[in-house]
């Protein structure tokens, strides 16, 4: 029993390890700065002072306000379709404990944003970049869930989590969907915590969370 045990230990570990990889490639893929590759005060840093981001806003973290940062980029698009902008945006949220002695903590969500036009092909354009991202990355996580964003009983975009391990928080979310009556959005979202100075995934971070609105 325990060398089976020890071997699905084993096997686990590799998934995580190897979701863990794709994952990064998708940073990579689509944005400009990695906090897993360097110390979280450097990627801060060079995330806040790209010289190419215009429009940048910075709430820097008080006792009553958590650390919120959003740019554009001038001239930047990592996705298929045109995106008529891009933004970028870190934000921190505050996540309660499920333990039975409540606990507050903070985890930091790191969103890549294309927006496009709802009409002509925009729709399409966000629904099959979203397809194209679950095809390349989704189908080495363990576990993913799919969920339907409705609108006035219509669906109106969709969303996808995908999970390393037995987190119970994911490290990483797309989604795709309409967010006015003019345009529509397709969103990545990386969730990390920060331990000692150091970008980490939420791999066994068990918490309830959701992502800031775009």
């Amino acid at each position: 029993m325990r060398k089976t045990f020890v071997i699905i230990a084993c096997y686990c570990l590799t998934v995580t390890a190897y979701s863990q990889r794709k994952l990064q490639k998708a940073i990579h893929n689509y944005y400009r700065y990695d906090p897993f590759e360097r110390s979280f005060s450097n990627f801060i840093s060079s995330l806040i002072n790209d010289p190419i981001l215009t429009n940048k806003s910075v709430v820097k973290r008080t006792d009553s306000t958590l650390f919120f940062f959003k740019g554009e980029y001038k001239d930047y698009n990592p996705f298929a379709f045109k995106a008529i902008r891009t933004e970028v945006r870190l934000a921190e949220m505050e996540v309660e404990s499920a333990d039975s002695i409540p606990k507050i903590d903070t985890i930091m969500a790191y969103q890549i944003i294309g927006y496009t036009f709802k009409t002509g092909n925009g729709i399409q354009a966000v629904k099959s970049e979203f397809t194209r991202f679950d095809r390349k990355y989704g189908d080495e996580f363990p576990n993913k869930t799919t969920k339907d964003l409705l609108a006035g009983g219509h669906v109106e975009g969709m969303t996808c989590n995908y999970f390393l391990g037995n987190s119970a928080i994911s490290p990483l979310t797309v989604t795709w969907g309409n967010v006015s009556n003019n345009e529509s959005i397709f969103v990545i979202t990386i969730r990390l915590i920060k331990i000692q100075n150091q970008a980490m995934f939420p791999v066994l971070y068990d918490r309830n969370v959701s992502e800031p609105e775009p």
